[in-house]
């Protein structure tokens, strides 16, 4: 296994980034205006819901048969091989991208959730992880990750940055887990109430792997738009292997260094509706559905 004596220090890990009143219903415009609006609505929604979906379908990826995780609990970041001030920073940044969104940092001497971890060779770094400890990257069976296939890419991929998300499935009423983990006792969900639109279960963020090598990043690229790259993969589950060119996100910033200092609005948009809507949906579509919903009021001001 590979150790960690060789990673880089901070000046080498940041050298290269830069840091209505209702109208009369005998008023026949009135009754116009009304309808103009509420077709204008329907469109707006329209439009809206397609470019979500574009965007889950393509770019978020949850494990097969489970809807979108976010966080539901306070998240612990934690860094590996960064230096002070540096791994502070980028702790503070991300904590306060998960507040802006509705999420919840936990404080001091707290249990890391979300792992980033600079390194000089990314996969031998992550190879070491899976192998120290494996069933902390494939904790259950089934329903919690990506499965082995996309866990041997994680090792093996060649980009700057790579990502592990792990998922729990647990009771809405109760946050006891619902899935049998490896090595235990198969666990038995009670179903206390039936419904088309949502479920017993919802699906909480559990652990966030993050390896970054900052010599392979682009030179120009910024230290705001690294950490809220980093702290979109820190929120949401994203996709290891698609390209990002065809919306205007943080996730296209290695691509397009120049282009990015941050988070862009739609980012926000995203991730306010993702963290807002119900988490115990029956599927990613309905899940969708509520957050275009979501992202409209946002776009109408009226969130």
């Amino acid at each position: 296994m590979v150790g960690f004596a060789g990673l880089l220090a901070a000046a080498a890990v940041w050298g290269g980034v830069a840091s209505g009143q209702e109208q009369p219903q005998s008023d026949p415009g009135a009754a116009a205006t009304v309808a103009d609006i509420e077709v204008t609505q329907a469109k707006d929604y329209d439009e809206t819901r397609k470019e979500v979906e574009a965007f889950v379908g393509r770019y978020m990826l949850a494990p097969p048969g489970q809807t979108l995780a976010r966080w539901t609990r306070p998240v612990c970041i934690a860094t590996g091989h960064l230096r002070e001030p540096h791994a502070q920073a980028i702790i503070d940044r991300i904590a306060r991208r998960i507040f802006e969104v509705g999420g919840d940092v936990a404080g001091p001497g707290c249990r890391a959730d979300v792992i980033i971890v600079g390194a000089e060779d990314g996969a031998a770094t992550a190879r070491d992880l899976v192998e120290r400890d494996r069933q902390s990257f494939v904790p259950a069976v089934s329903s919690t990750d990506l499965g082995e296939k996309a866990l041997e890419s994680f090792m093996t991929v060649d980009q700057p940055v790579r990502w592990w998300h792990v998922n729990m499935p647990v009771e809405v009423r109760t946050g006891t887990i619902a899935t049998t983990l490896k090595g235990e006792e198969p666990i038995i969900v009670n179903v206390s109430s039936g419904s088309h639109l949502n479920r017993n279960v919802r699906n909480d963020m559990a652990r966030v792997f993050i390896i970054v090598e900052f010599a392979k990043l682009p030179a120009d690229l910024r230290m705001t738009a690294l950490v809220d790259y980093l702290a979109f993969l820190a929120m949401a589950q994203v996709s290891p292997d698609k390209s990002f060119d065809n919306v205007d996100t943080v996730l296209n910033a290695l691509d397009d260094p120049a282009r990015y200092d941050g988070m862009t609005e739609w980012d926000m948009e995203y991730l306010k509706a993702l963290y807002r809507v119900r988490g115990d949906r029956h599927s990613v579509a309905h899940q969708t559905q509520d957050i275009s919903l979501d992202v409209l009021r946002q776009r109408q001001g009226l969130w």
